[in-house]
């Protein structure tokens, strides 16, 4: 990963000053500890952090920023907004007994699971103790941009016999407008019970979540205090017994229908047989669910579906958005799995003509990233089986879809491109 001098950085950061003299330095990217002493001069409202290659230089990090929001008197009010992706670092795809550090420039370090489990350890210490220091905290993005699921206590701490609610202890249960938890396995039912009792947010997203195991009914959130909802979304959430799932739909229900009335936008990926029953969102305006291959439509039909049934009775949805576009961007293309897409999509097209989609003005296209846009073709033929092996560019894939939604195109629809996660992503805009 390329360094910065800190000449350079100290630079950058100075001329951040606008004309009447304040710093105006806005977020902070916490990936150096080279960074903290310039931002400290700056009333900055985000801080963006990012998991370093090292794991000594993440967890000094994280200590190096605690120790600066200890001493400093103001910055700590003015921060807003927390957005920490991968935070949980005990995952490690080693198979030996040690191995080098995975930054280049830090090879001397070498790494066990001991090692690891005790910075991981002072990490989330640090974590912790960050969080109680943001009184006016008003969103957070935990653990997001990650693939293995991280086990909760890791996140924020052990629940505790009798711990209602795991989030006062952190003093921003009244401040708190954003909430979006990715990527964790093991969330007990009285977190949910606490984020049920948010009355105040804004915005609430689950994704890639298991909830605890087997736990009885009566344990189950009974009342939703969320009336102020305008994006709520659930990605590959489920739980760890088949027995509880009925109860996770419920749990979704209650959700939905207490905040019936100001929801704007809906992200859905979750399969199930019982999916939300969304007929009284009469302000929904935004729809979002994933498009990853093989399963295309597979989870949104039942949604889109609902839609069309009860068309009179809701307001008319302004914009489609699908995430999980990267898997277009490279794929193995057999005759038949050609053949699939295509009829997917088609009867997407076809489903569009329907008048409950009428005032759809927008598909927006998310990708987990760009790199596809730099990608070159490369096709190779099988002697067994005809087979294509492509590398879309993102250019690519947008226009394969508008091709495919060619009834949608000559209707005005207009197709745009962002990315899933990040200030564009899943819950940009509603």
């Amino acid at each position: 990963m390329p360094i910065f001098p800190q000449e350079i950085i100290d630079i950058v950061i100075d001329e951040l000053d606008s004309t009447g003299g304040k710093k105006s330095l806005s977020t902070v990217a916490l990936v150096s500890r080279s960074l903290l002493p310039r931002a400290q001069f700056h009333l900055f409202r985000s801080v963006d952090v990012s998991l370093s290659p090292c794991r000594y230089e993440d967890a000094n990090d994280w200590a190096t920023f605690h120790t600066f929001l200890t001493k400093s008197r103001s910055i700590k009010s003015y921060v807003r907004e927390v957005f920490m992706e991968n935070i949980d670092d005990t995952y490690d795809s080693h198979f030996g007994s040690s191995w080098s550090c995975p930054d280049e420039s830090h090879r001397d370090h070498r790494m066990t699971k001991a090692i690891t489990q005790r910075l991981s350890t002072r990490k989330m210490e640090c974590v912790s103790s960050v969080l109680q220091l943001l009184p006016r905290l008003e969103a957070i993005r935990l653990n997001y941009g990650t693939q293995p699921r991280t086990t909760w206590p890791h996140i924020l701490g052990d629940v505790g016999v009798g711990g209602r609610n795991v989030l006062t202890r952190f003093g921003f249960e009244q401040s708190m407008r954003s909430l979006i938890l990715c990527s964790v396995k093991g969330v007990p039912i009285t977190v949910m019970d606490s984020i049920l009792g948010l009355s105040q947010l804004t915005t609430l997203v689950f994704d890639n979540i298991v909830l605890e195991g087997e736990v009885p009914i009566p344990s189950w959130p009974q009342k939703s205090c969320l009336t102020n909802l305008h994006t709520v979304g659930f990605v590959y959430m489920t739980c760890s017994y088949a027995s509880s799932r009925h109860n996770l739909s419920r749990l979704v229900n209650l959700i939905i229908s207490t905040a019936s009335h100001t929801i704007r936008k809906l992200i859905w990926s979750t399969r199930s047989e019982d999916p939300p029953a969304i007929q009284s969102l009469h302000n929904l305006q935004v729809f979002s669910t994933v498009t990853r291959r093989p399963y295309y439509l597979a989870t949104a039909q039942p949604i889109l579906e609902q839609i069309i049934a009860s068309q009179q009775k809701m307001h008319p949805l302004k914009t489609l958005e699908f995430f999980g576009m990267e898997s277009y961007h490279g794929s193995i293309l057999y005759g038949a799995d050609i053949v699939k897409a295509r009829r997917a999509w088609k009867g997407f097209d076809d489903l569009l003509e329907d008048e409950a989609f009428s005032k759809v003005k927008e598909v927006r296209l998310l990708f987990s990233d760009f790199t596809g846009s730099n990608l070159g073709r490369v096709i190779t033929r099988s002697n067994t089986m005809p087979a294509a092996y492509e590398l879309y560019t993102t250019k690519e894939v947008m226009s394969g879809f508008k091709a495919s939604l060619s009834k949608a195109t000559r209707r005005g629809v207009v197709f745009t491109s962002g990315l899933t996660y990040g200030r564009d992503g899943l819950v940009s805009r509603y």
